[in-house]
């Protein structure tokens, strides 16, 4: 717990020197873009990874559940998303210990 609150305090003197020193400076526009990139590429990578654990958790990954059960416009879905993860080559890793800790 000390670790994380001199963490804590360590970040709000590095922002608050930060803030305080750039003052009266412009960002270029290039900053701004990378910036907007840096935060769609986080989100988009955080929003997959939910998805997998997601669907993961539900059984809908091929080859961890039935996803015959599924209705035909549902799955078709599914199979397409385990196709996209299959070719990341997550699948196998990310699953494994995901299932073992829904069965813990």
């Amino acid at each position: 717990m000390v670790v994380l609150v001199s963490l804590l305090i360590a970040t709000i003197v590095v922002a608050y020197l930060g803030w305080t020193l750039g003052s009266g400076t412009e960002a270029p526009t290039s900053g701004y873009v990378a910036i907007a990139l840096g935060v769609i590429f986080s989100l988009a990578v955080g929003f997959g990874l939910m998805a997998k654990i997601l669907l993961v958790r539900h059984g809908h990954v091929e080859g961890m559940c039935c996803s015959d059960q599924l209705n035909p416009p549902r799955k078709a879905v599914v199979q397409r998303l385990s196709k996209l993860l299959r070719a990341a080559k997550i699948d196998t890793v990310a699953c494994v210990y995901v299932r073992r800790a829904i069965d813990n």
